[in-house]
């Protein structure tokens, strides 16, 4: 693997050095790891590296493994009576095959060399999710109060990094956090995935808001994008502890008439005083885009309500004077229902 790693092969240097002598001495030299080597630029047939090491008795050492060449190479000799050769392919290595040729040299006599092939690894990037960027159409819903997430997964044969794109913090709201996912980790697999989990916690204020993140895969010269697009929807609520129909009726619609609410959140239990648990998203009303001309006030007598009751319903509306064509707009829910009377379980 260019850069990120050695090759390693322990070659019996007590074994080549008999056969080749006929047996009981052994080349010290070798032992110690002092072996001479040619510089790796030749080029074998098939159109790969080629590397040659020997050992000789002059102790002689030169080329590559002395750092005159682009292949890092290096080489010892294990205290078992072994050789081992470690070797760091570059870049312009990628997809071809180098090859280490070892002889045993004892004065005059040469053994046959020993060639190892190294086949060097051409890199492959794969997005396991999302395969495609989360944007327009498959952007991901959000609510205030609640939060949403996405995540970012990506593959190599070799390590793999995930960079957010431009420059400074994520935007208000997300957070990034590494993740294990086990699924995706074989048997063998060198790298395991890259893994970010993008949470987005949207405050009051941000509803109908488009937030956007993106992210760069990079695995050495290779590059992949995804972008993720948050969006917070109107209209919508998060209960807290304490919250009941009653309660939200008259915080959103400065109305007793619980039946607004309940119209549209038909799952809930008709009684208004009867306790939510903290985290049900709730709907408020239909949802309104804002034609060219309209004010808030044009708004309000259209949907026969009120400035103010639009101003609650829409946080991120901070004035009457902020509205422009193409925002979308929270309706007050309403019932052809009168108020109740208080005996709201068995109604006249």
């Amino acid at each position: 693997v260019p850069e990120h790693g050695c090759v390693h092969h322990s070659v019996p240097c007590r074994g080549v050095h008999d056969a080749d002598r006929g047996g009981g001495a052994r080349d010290d030299t070798v032992e110690r790891g002092r072996a001479g080597a040619h510089d790796g630029d030749a080029r074998d047939p098939a159109g790969g590296d080629s590397q040659h090491y020997s050992g000789g008795s002059d102790g002689g050492s030169a080329g590559v493994c002395d750092g005159g060449s682009r292949s890092a190479c290096g080489h010892d000799c294990l205290p078992t009576g072994g050789l081992l050769l470690s070797w760091t392919p570059r870049a312009l290595q990628l997809g071809r095959v180098h090859e280490v040729s070892l002889t045993s040299v004892n004065g005059a006599d040469t053994s046959v060399p020993w060639v190892i092939s190294i086949p060097v690894l051409s890199p492959a990037l794969q997005f396991l999710q999302p395969e495609a960027s989360l944007v327009g159409e498959s952007a991901v819903p959000a609510v205030v109060g609640t939060p949403s997430m996405a995540h970012l997964q990506c593959l190599s044969n070799y390590p793999a990094a995930l960079r957010l794109v431009g420059e400074g913090a994520l935007p208000k709201g997300v957070r990034a956090e590494p993740f294990v996912d086990m699924r995706h980790v074989q048997e063998g697999q060198q790298f395991p995935p890259e893994s970010l989990r993008l949470v987005y916690h949207p405050e009051p204020g941000m509803e109908g808001a488009l937030v956007n993140v993106c992210y760069n895969c990079t695995a050495l010269h290779l590059s992949e994008q995804r972008c993720v697009t948050f969006r917070t929807e109107v209209c919508k609520y998060t209960t807290e502890p304490g919250d009941s129909l009653m309660s939200l009726t008259r915080r959103f619609f400065f109305s007793s008439n619980w039946r607004r609410l309940w119209n549209v959140n038909s799952d809930l239990i008709p009684d208004p005083d009867v306790i939510m648990g903290a985290g049900h998203v709730l709907t408020l009303g239909p949802v309104f885009m804002v034609q060219p001309g309209d004010t808030v006030d044009v708004i309000a007598a259209r949907f026969h309500t009120t400035a103010k009751n639009l101003l609650a319903l829409n946080p991120h509306i901070a004035s009457a004077d902020m509205i422009s064509a193409g925002m979308h707009v929270c309706i007050p829910s309403c019932t052809m229902s009168p108020n109740p009377s208080k005996d709201y379980i068995h109604p006249w």
